[in-house]
């Protein structure tokens, strides 16, 4: 019995002193601070709305307001998608792209999501709970998916404020 409450308080210490550590990783700053220049264009990023022929995985504008957007993910392959709640949204400033960063107290769900093989998956994004009301402008949203068989990929779609 003595044993089975040892490893049981072992067991406490270890959960607590993990959690502690995982909260310290939370609250470290970023380095890029809003209004510095990012460029987020690696070779296997599809941008925009290509041709039908060409696509796999298509991300479209359904509809974009200051407080939200309806972003649809188009499956054209033979495989399942996997994704998650994370993005990145940038702004165009001049002829360069910042990121925005996310409130203080934002934080994601590390939940995989499917998309079906030819499949058409909407995702609905508050900018409130994120951002904030966005001001008019040009952005792009930026989503990190999975083709199950394939590997990662990374999806831009731009987008406008009114």
């Amino acid at each position: 019995m003595k044993a089975i409450k040892f490893l049981a308080f072992l067991l406490m210490l270890l959960i607590i002193s993990g959690c502690t550590r995982f909260s310290h990783l939370q609250e470290q700053t970023t380095d890029l601070m809003v209004g510095q220049s990012v460029n987020r264009i690696p070779a296997d990023t599809f941008m925009g709305p290509p041709l039908t022929q060409q696509a796999t995985l298509r991300l479209e504008v359904e509809t974009s307001t200051a407080t939200s957007g309806r972003f649809k993910l188009n499956n054209h392959s033979d495989q399942r998608v996997i994704y998650d709640s994370y993005f990145v949204v940038d702004i165009l400033k001049g002829n360069e792209w910042r990121e925005l960063l996310f409130k203080e107290d934002v934080v994601f769900q590390d939940i995989g999501l499917y998309a079906s093989a030819h499949s058409q998956t909407t995702l609905v994004i508050n900018w409130l709970e994120h951002f904030g009301t966005l001001p008019k402008g040009t952005y792009r949203l930026i989503k990190e998916v999975t083709i199950e068989e394939e590997g990662p990929q990374t999806l831009m779609i731009e987008f406008m404020i009114e």
